[in-house]
């Protein structure tokens, strides 16, 4: 999908419990609508600007915007910038 992604804290030094990780998503960029059955995810806007879908809803997010995505939720976001 064109991203860059940076490992900040992986499950291996989490013992499992979670992950952190930094995308670089380039302009139009974004994952295809999926779902997650173990584990939330969250988003926060570095930088730039994202539409996130989840679940129905639907919100625009830029610097310092965040999301949570609970588990089972289908969701997506596409890059603008």
């Amino acid at each position: 999908m064109g991203e860059t992604i940076i490992f900040k804290a992986p499950g291996s030094e989490t013992n499992g419990a979670y992950d952190i990780f930094e995308f670089t998503t380039p302009p139009g960029g974004g994952p295809p609508l999926h779902i997650h059955h173990k584990q939330d995810e969250t988003y926060y806007i570095l930088e730039g600007e994202i539409t996130v879908q989840v679940g129905d809803k639907i919100d625009t997010l830029s610097k310092g915007g965040f999301s949570l995505v609970p588990k089972g939720t289908p969701h997506t976001y596409k890059n603008h910038i």
